[in-house]
């Protein structure tokens, strides 16, 4: 009897389909038609599987800490305009966490002696990562020393930082979407929007010389204004060498 076909009873003999072989060949992970390399295929099919995993868990991992990135930005926001500091100490902590829930991964993986293709491209993005970090802690910090210091900030300035904290805000997310795909065009995008937002943070940051020379704004806004500028554009500037290494 052919190995495609299976007799049932009071039926005539069934032909399995090439689907069901397929699906029965990747859960045993060889292929039974083939006995002689039935071992081999079942070890190749382990490893590419193993590596699979381990990639993916990277993607999986980095793509948290963006989503992280972007909802923390949203908070920050929220905690600007509405001034409120027991949110935006939930915000600091949270982000925190889940900074400090990749140091396993990063370190176990650091520590072995050798290390394949998908772990050395991994590696090779962690310094962009940490410096992300380092630039998304800064934000928290600027607008922690406006909250603390009760400084107000024109209706002009909450405008311009809104708009650019959209702006990186989205750009997390299309950088996130150029790794999980690697697609050329969403690289080419999220550089595009980088661009855009540095561009945005020093037209505004002339802007603001302008407000700071005729009195409309004071020294001490003009500090902190500058500085959570300076942690956007910083995080900008990151997240596209961040999807151009990707």
């Amino acid at each position: 009897m052919s190995a495609n076909c299976r007799e049932t009873p009071g039926h005539a003999r069934l032909e399995i389909p090439p689907s069901a072989k397929i699906a029965r060949k990747a859960e045993k992970g060889y292929d039974e038609d083939m006995p002689a390399f039935g071992v081999r295929l079942k070890t190749d099919y382990t490893e590419e599987r193993t590596h699979f995993m381990k990639e993916k868990a990277y993607v999986e991992l980095i793509g948290h800490i963006l989503e992280i990135l972007g909802n923390t930005i949203d908070e920050v926001k929220r905690c600007l305009f509405s001034r409120d500091k027991r949110r935006l100490t939930h915000a600091e902590k949270a982000f925190a966490l889940e900074l400090k829930s990749s140091l396993p991964l990063c370190e176990t993986l650091i520590a072995k002696k050798e290390k394949p293709e998908g772990d050395q491209e991994f590696i090779a993005l962690l310094p962009s990562l940490q410096r992300i970090g380092i630039a998304g802690e800064d934000l928290l910090q600027g607008v922690r020393a406006t909250l603390e210091a009760e400084i107000s900030l024109t209706d002009k300035a909450f405008g311009e930082i809104s708009e650019v904290m959209g702006l990186v805000k989205d750009l997390a997310r299309d950088t996130n979407d150029a790794l999980a795909t690697g697609n050329a065009r969403f690289r080419e995008y999220a550089r595009a929007e980088a661009n855009h937002a540095v561009d945005r943070v020093e037209e505004y940051g002339l802007n603001h010389e302008q407000r700071l020379a005729v009195g409309a704004c004071s020294p001490r806004a003009s500090f902190v204004y500058l500085d959570i500028m300076r942690s956007l554009k910083r995080i900008a500037t990151e997240l596209s060498s961040f999807a151009e290494k990707a």
